[in-house]
């Protein structure tokens, strides 16, 4: 399920996206509007289906935390291997992340 608390409009994308200290310190001096749930049920119902045209709903909730774990999962997988590569000249630890890399290929 997807939980508005706010619904926020920044007058750029730059500024909505930047990952800098001082686009996040402006971003804070902006207004966040009420809480969602203090609108007008009619504004709230709005919102809700224009997310949901969106296909931002519960189906989308469900997918990104999965998403994340399989990311973090395959990233993790990428590392193993890396290290096994560079690791590859002391003795036990190339085995160590051997076996553990050999446990990705039987999930990816």
């Amino acid at each position: 399920m997807i939980i508005v608390e706010n619904v926020h409009y920044h007058k750029s994308a730059q500024l909505a996206t930047a990952q800098s200290a001082e686009a996040d310190y402006e971003r804070r001096g902006n207004y966040v509007g009420p809480p969602f749930g203090n609108l007008d049920e009619e504004l709230q119902a709005h919102f809700e289906k224009y997310l949901d045209e969106r296909e931002i709903n519960t189906t989308l909730a469900i997918f990104i935390p999965d998403y994340i774990d399989y990311k973090e999962q395959k990233e993790y997988c990428a590392w193993l291997k890396s290290e096994r590569q560079t690791f590859y000249m002391t003795s036990t630890l190339p085995n160590i992340l051997t076996h553990y890399a050999s446990r990705c290929k039987e999930i990816y």
